[in-house]
């Protein structure tokens, strides 16, 4: 079959419109955290792995997606796990949903085994793209507890999201090349507990 030479164009053209003004999201929101030891100045980091959607390589907080009540992964799928935005006003989660607190703590435990028992929220920031909101927080930990993380010592059926860890002084972050999800806004709020 011979495809003439302006319809391949067309095609491609609107195959890359089509993909640039994608407008998905993995979930109806997230959260995620940044720990920060104020003994060293540090903040711990991971750096995503190369199958992720958005940001491979390049270095991060962990946090992920928050879905709707009745989202199944293994049931439903990925497919079924990404939503255009805007996100329906229903579905929206109030700023102060215990779910961003929650899904925080569950990916640091999926992602680095890790369950923090001694931390303290100072501050957080809400980043809203058309009501896909996504709330990081920033805790601080003693240096007894960042000693007592030891990393995940085992391959499991997340050990795929991340590609490294480590723990970075604010001079040090700067040279990192830093995942989208760090806004000015949530730069400046770690900068005032690390920097």
């Amino acid at each position: 079959m011979k495809v003439h030479k302006q319809t391949l164009k067309r095609i491609i053209k609107e195959e890359l419109d089509r993909l640039l003004n994608e407008r998905r999201v993995w979930g109806i929101g997230g959260g995620g955290m940044l720990i920060c030891c104020l003994e060293d100045k540090t903040v711990f980091l991971q750096k995503r792995g190369a199958g992720v959607t958005g940001g491979a390589g390049q270095w991060a907080f962990p946090g992920g997606g928050i879905h709707p009540e009745e989202y199944d992964l293994k049931r439903d799928g990925v497919a079924a796990g990404h939503f255009e935005t805007p996100i329906a006003p229903e579905m929206q989660l109030p700023d102060n949903s215990p779910r961003f607190l929650d899904i925080a703590f569950e990916e640091l435990h999926e992602e680095h085994g890790w369950t923090l028992n001694n931390y303290k929220v100072v501050d957080e920031y809400i980043y809203n793209f058309e009501g896909f909101k996504y709330k990081t927080l920033i805790l601080v930990i003693p240096m007894s507890e960042k000693k007592a993380y030891t990393g995940k010592d085992y391959e499991d059926e997340f050990s795929w999201e991340h590609g490294g860890e480590g723990w970075f002084t604010w001079p040090e972050m700067q040279k990192l090349d830093l995942f989208f999800g760090f806004t000015p806004e949530l730069l400046k709020k770690l900068e005032r507990v690390i920097g």
